[in-house]
């Protein structure tokens, strides 16, 4: 929690207002590739060494962060004297109310990918690996291609020339997911998924950012991801539930849902401010 509050902050402060959904896109690049191919090494990891290795595995990984550290350069002049701020910044309610509408599905959708695939008999193996670990590679593989295109696209035309199409296609993989049976289609909603929400979220941080002032970046960013983390955990409990008494076609139908109502959310509040339409592309802080 802390890790992610301050490092988003940090590439806010670092990088040029002009360019920052392309690094907002980068960054959460390397976030979301490490969270799309570690179920997907860690299937390796699980079939040739159990569980043990699979812990061992995570914790090694660390090392490398803890040795990067050090060598980034902060630009952030803390005021002199302390300033009383609340738990919760209000310029970032409403990308995060968006947020966490998506982020509902995006808990259910890195949870319950496993457990889909057994339920709807897409158990085979590709390549000698399950099938259903390919869904989180070509996850990852679309996301390294799409993050910098879209956060560019940001920049220059705006945050809802990234938001608006990546909500979409974020519904429309869950929809998928709620309807595939076989392991083509399942491949598909991952990358359908992906390229979503490689447009959505990168572009609602900077969008968070755009609304914040400078000295309330990191209670921005730390809203943002109260939502993003909240909608993950409430994700996985409710639509985990939903599966239990119902099916996962109405999990991920409900999933969809949700996120078309963020994106409802988001075109309303644009309806409504046309002009805030442009953030992102002057990208001045207010």
């Amino acid at each position: 929690a802390f890790v992610t509050t301050a490092v988003s902050t940090l590439v806010a402060d670092v990088v040029p207002p002009a360019r920052r959904g392309e690094a907002m896109g980068f960054y959460s690049n390397f976030m979301d590739v490490a969270m799309g191919a570690g179920p997907f090494i860690g299937v390796l990891l699980l079939q040739s060494g159990g569980y043990r290795a699979v812990f061992i595995g995570a914790a090694l990984t660390l090392l490398p962060a803890l040795g990067t550290v050090g060598a980034i350069r902060e630009r952030y002049q803390p005021p002199p004297a302390p300033v009383k701020r609340p738990l919760l910044s209000r310029p970032a309610l409403l990308p995060g109310l968006v947020m966490i509408t998506a982020s509902i599905g995006y808990g259910c959708v890195v949870t319950f990918i496993p457990t889909l695939a057994t339920a709807r008999h897409i158990t085979g193996t590709f390549l000698g690996v399950a099938q259903y670990a390919f869904f989180y590679i070509a996850y990852a593989l679309t996301l390294i291609r799409t993050r910098g295109p879209w956060g560019r696209l940001s920049d220059r035309h705006g945050r809802q020339a990234a938001i608006i199409p990546g909500l979409l296609l974020m519904a429309l993989g869950t929809l998928t997911l709620a309807l595939t049976r076989t392991f083509p289609v399942l491949v598909l909603a991952g990358i359908v998924y992906a390229g979503g929400f490689g447009s959505a979220q990168p572009a609602l941080m900077a969008w968070t950012v755009d609304r914040a002032g400078r000295q309330a970046w990191g209670a921005a960013m730390a809203t943002f991801f109260v939502a993003f983390d909240g909608g993950i955990g409430i994700g996985s409990l409710t639509m985990g539930t939903v599966i239990q008494h119902f099916s996962y076609g109405l999990a991920f139908a409900v999933a969809s849902l949700l996120t078309l109502i963020g994106f409802g959310v988001y075109v309303a509040d644009r309806m409504r401010r046309p002009d805030a339409g442009a953030e992102g592309t002057t990208a001045v802080p207010r």
